[in-house]
């Protein structure tokens, strides 16, 4: 069952344009989470690519370290038009501070 994923845009707002999956914009960072669809862990990565993009790169084998909890779902995305930003950013959700914050962050989510 496939379920929407929650995504945050961090920055200035220029013109975003719909690219393949998602929203896309050029130069833009993204720090994502997915979820595993056989133990339901988490993998938080970061990417200059569309995410969705990414998911499927995950999906088909092609990222080892999360190769062997396929498939994987898109749970939550953000994006930023600083790369610095997102590295920050996807270092502090890999903490125990960041995993609380997307455990409130995705609450309703993760009791469905």
């Amino acid at each position: 069952m496939s379920r929407d994923c929650a995504y945050v845009i961090i920055g200035r707002s220029p013109f975003y344009r719909k690219q393949f999956f998602g929203i896309e914009k050029h130069n833009m960072y993204h720090v994502y989470v997915i979820e595993s669809q056989i133990d339901k862990s988490h993998y938080i990565g970061f990417t200059e690519k569309n995410p969705f993009i990414r998911l499927n790169e995950h999906n088909h084998g092609k990222v080892t370290s999360s190769k062997n909890k396929r498939p994987r779902e898109l749970v939550y995305y953000e994006g930023y038009n600083n790369k610095k930003d997102a590295l920050l950013r996807e270092k502090f959700l890999k903490g125990g501070s960041g995993h609380t914050f997307l455990k409130n962050q995705l609450k309703y989510y993760l009791q469905s």
